[in-house]
Order: C-alpha cells, then sequence, then structure tokens
C-alpha cells in the first residue's frame, strides 16, 4: 500500500514557528463556518441538505413537519432555498491537502501521518482530557452537501440514520470546495465548548516533516 504523504500550506512565518517549536493550530468546526473568504465554509459541521425549488419540488406540507425546526427558507416567492441541518458535535480540525496551494508562501510535507497524527493528539489530551480518539481521512465533496436532487435522497434525510452524527460527517463538503482536495485530521471530544483555536506544541512532531 501506499504510503500517504499530505502537504501543510501555511505563511512563511508560521512554517518558521512549526520548525523551532513543533507549533499546530487547531481550528473548530463551529469557527471554520464564520470564516470569510474560500477557506470559509457555512456548512463545516453541519449535517443537513438545501434544495431549490427551482430544481427540485418534493416536498409537502407533512414531510416539511418532520425537520421542524431546522428549517431555514431564504429567496422570493418564485424562487425559494430550504435548508435543513443539524449542527452535530464540535471537534479540533487540522487541514491538509494533497497538493501544494498557490495562495499560500509556503509548505512542509508530514510524511509520517500516523506518527503526526498521535502525537497531536497526545498533546491535545493535555489541554482537553475530552479529547478520546482522532482520525485523518480524504474529504469527499458533493452528495447531500450540494442541492437535493432526488426522492432516495429525501427518504435518507427523513431517517433516524441521517440524524445520527457518525465520524464520516465530519469528512464532507460541498462540491465548490473540490480544487482543494482536501485531507483533514479529526481529534474529538467530549467537551461541549470549543475554543476557536487551540495551539499545540510538540517539537517532537519536526521529525515526522520535510521542508523544502
Amino acid at each position: 500500500m501506499t504510503k500517504l504523504i499530505v502537504i501543510k500550506n501555511l505563511a512563511n512565518k508560521h512554517i518558521e514557528e512549526f520548525k523551532a517549536e513543533g507549533k499546530v493550530l487547531l481550528t473548530s468546526f463551529a469557527r471554520c463556518r464564520v470564516l470569510e473568504g474560500h477557506s470559509g465554509d457555512p456548512l463545516e459541521g453541519i449535517k443537513g441538505f438545501q434544495f431549490s425549488s427551482g430544481e427540485f419540488e418534493p416536498f409537502h406540507g407533512e414531510e416539511l413537519e418532520r425537520f421542524a425546526p431546522h428549517i431555514r427558507v431564504s429567496g422570493t416567492q418564485k424562487i425559494k432555498t430550504l435548508q435543513v441541518s443539524y449542527t452535530i458535535p464540535d471537534a479540533y480540525l487540522f487541514c491538509t491537502s494533497s497538493h501544494t496551494i498557490s495562495s499560500y508562501e509556503s509548505h512542509y510535507d508530514i510524511k509520517n501521518t500516523l506518527m503526526f497524527g498521535k502525537f497531536v493528539f497526545e498533546s491535545l489530551r493535555l489541554i482537553d482530557s475530552g479529547v478520546y480518539c482522532w482520525k485523518l481521512d480524504r474529504v469527499i465533496y458533493g452528495g447531500l452537501k450540494d442541492l437535493i436532487t432526488n426522492r432516495k435522497e429525501l427518504e435518507y434525510i427523513q431517517s433516524e440514520e441521517f440524524k445520527t452524527a457518525r465520524k464520516d460527517d465530519y469528512f464532507c463538503k460541498p462540491s465548490s470546495y473540490k480544487s482543494d482536495d482536501e485531507y483533514r485530521f479529526v481529534f474529538f471530544t467530549t467537551t461541549n465548548k470549543l475554543s476557536e483555536f487551540t495551539i499545540v506544541r510538540n517539537k517532537s512532531l519536526i521529525k515526522y516533516c520535510t521542508f523544502d
């Protein structure tokens, strides 16, 4: 099996901080929902769907009642977008990619993702004792993060399975972010309210990375 190598894109000053002290900045999913620009995703940490009445009209009164109070409707009388969303428990997020991104000044390669994740996890537990596991996976783009388009999807989102948070739910983004080809480390916790940003420092992380 090919060994997974992921890339952390950063500004030069943050690269130097990592080289000097093994500094890693983790972000909460709640914070990602309010970031401005391309990096912000209002659906981050949200398990939900949306559809435009101009594209698909499967809903009737009784069906809509099942989603209350999770429904938001926007638009004019003729064209409406309906969103149904359930906020999944917050977690710590560390984003990487399969490639360098030109909008960043520099990057480092994480050559041993297993050990990197393990040491971040151990350092994070010193800050938050509620942290109980972590996962690295490739982000899946589209699906229910895009506009819903068929009755099969409608039936699924009305099920209890849809309303139950699973680890895979933390690795989904709308298709508009597909060019990022993101791999993310997610650190799960039982703590209810997380800081927007959390810094961990561990010099052991440096040896599992390479620099240009």
